[in-house]
C-alpha cells in the first residue's frame, strides 16, 4: 500500500472488490491510509443483480457519505501529532491553554490572541490550530463573539 499510496501520490486509498454468486453480488470497500496500511473504514454492500443499479447507488451514497467524515478525523489526528518545532510556539500554546482553562470570555479572548501568534510563527502547527478553532466555536456558542470583534475594532 506503500507504493501505490507514492505512485499516487496520496496519503488515503479506496480500494475495493465485486463478488458475484449466483444472482447476487457483494461488494467490498476500505479506506486505507497508504503509508501505514491502517483501515480507516471498511463496509459490505450485497444485493440482487436484478437491482445493481440500486446497490450501485446505496454504494456510492454510503461511501460519499462516511469518506469525508473519516478523512477530516484522519487528516486532524494528523495534524495535531506533528509536533512544532518552533519553542516560543509551543510555549505560546501551553501558556493559551493555561490561561483559557477558566473559561471566561476574556481569558478565551487571550488565549485566541496567543494562539494566533503561536500560529503565524508556525502556520502548521495542528495542535495550535485545533485548539484556536475550538476557542472560537466556544466564544460562538456563548454568544461572545460580537463582544470580541467590537474590541479588534471591527463591525
Amino acid at each position: 500500500m506503500k507504493q501505490v499510496g507514492r505512485e499516487l501520490g496520496v496519503r488515503y486509498v479506496l480500494e475495493g472488490s465485486v463478488r458475484k454468486a449466483g444472482g447476487r453480488v457483494r461488494i467490498t470497500a476500505q479506506l486505507i491510509e497508504a503509508q501505514s496500511g491502517a483501515h480507516l473504514w471498511a463496509d459490505r454492500f450485497d444485493g440482487s443483480l436484478r437491482d445493481i443499479f440500486d446497490l450501485q447507488d446505496q454504494v456510492a451514497l454510503s461511501i460519499a457519505g462516511v469518506i469525508e467524515p473519516t478523512l477530516q478525523a484522519a487528516e486532524v489526528r494528523y495534524s495535531t501529532e506533528r509536533p512544532t518545532n518552533d519553542l516560543t510556539a509551543y510555549d505560546l500554546y501551553l501558556r493559551a491553554r493555561a490561561v483559557a482553562s477558566t473559561y471566561e470570555q476574556e481569558h478565551l479572548a487571550q488565549a485566541l490572541d496567543m494562539l494566533d501568534e503561536a500560529i503565524a510563527r508556525e502556520p502548521r502547527y495542528g495542535a495550535a490550530l485545533a485548539l484556536a478553532a475550538t476557542y472560537r466555536v466556544d466564544l460562538e456558542n456563548y454568544d461572545w463573539v460580537d463582544d470580541r470583534e467590537e474590541e479588534a475594532g471591527g463591525d
